[in-house]
């Protein structure tokens, strides 16, 4: 420890410059992960293990320079962090997956994914209320930004243009499709009898029924807009960012259909 600080002194001094960007880029992947764990349930259990772990690791360093028996003991400390960060990978699975599907390149460059059309809006708003009254349940997810390819390989590749009828035959009760979600891409239906992610427990209201669950979760994990008509009510809601609007009428869910998925219609 105290070797590593006099090297990190004496390239301070030789190569000031150097050593502050590389600093810096530290700092900044730090603060990134900071923030994404601080929105995340992780937060509760890795910061203070992280902190704790730090802790120990200066203490055993400091200690190990003036007996054997504290190096022994180092090593050991080593080898059970190690087993423990893959540990954390499995019992995080849910978050890094929501870290790694936010992660789209397109989101970085600024390319956009086209999204719904206006044809295609007007075509899902008809089904929809064609499907309230009856309770035909359904739910559909408009692709944004964030591609929902990795989603995709877990349902039935339709590559079918959008239209009422079709999206009424696909979520009717006998019909072998009508189970899971359907993946919207610009006026074209990419997939039915999608699985999606469902939102985690306490994340949610726990009267939530699979298919809210599925669209919250979604939702969270990606820049989805998803579309859910319940089955057992018959209401329209509306997942965004996390975020569930129940009980939308269909005037409303016209507008927020055209001007969450506007920004890449043209494109």
């Amino acid at each position: 420890m105290l070797e590593a600080l006099t090297e990190l002194f004496q390239a301070v001094w030789q190569q000031p410059i150097q050593v502050a960007i590389e600093l810096l880029l530290i700092a900044a992947v730090i603060w990134v992960l900071l923030g994404y764990l601080l929105r995340t349930r992780a937060a509760a259990v890795v910061i203070p293990i992280s902190i704790f772990v730090l802790l120990l690791v200066v203490i055993l360093d400091l200690l190990s320079s003036a007996s054997d028996a504290f190096a022994r003991l180092r090593a050991v400390v080593d080898w059970v962090i190690g087993g423990s960060l893959i540990a954390l990978l499995f019992a995080f699975q849910p978050e890094l997956r929501q870290g790694l599907m936010k992660l789209d390149p397109s989101r970085w460059f600024g390319s956009s994914r086209p999204s719904g059309t206006a044809l295609a809006i007007e075509a899902v708003i008809q089904a929809a209320k064609q499907a309230s009254p009856i309770r035909q349940g359904m739910i559909v997810a408009f692709e944004r930004k964030a591609s929902l390819e990795p989603l995709v390989e877990s349902g039935i590749r339709l590559g079918a243009s959008m239209s009422t009828p079709l999206l009424m035959s696909i979520f009717h009760k006998e019909s072998p499709l009508h189970d899971l979600g359907i993946v919207v891409r610009h006026d074209r239906i990419v997939a039915a009898k999608v699985q999606f992610p469902l939102a985690e427990e306490g994340s949610s209201d726990q009267a939530l029924g699979s298919r809210h669950r599925a669209a919250l979760g979604l939702s969270q994990e990606t820049d989805a807009v998803v579309l859910v008509v319940s089955e057992e009510t018959g209401h329209l809601s509306l997942a965004v960012e996390g975020e569930l609007s129940s009980n939308v009428k269909i005037d409303q869910l016209r507008a927020k259909l055209r001007g969450l998925l506007s920004e890449v219609e043209s494109k």
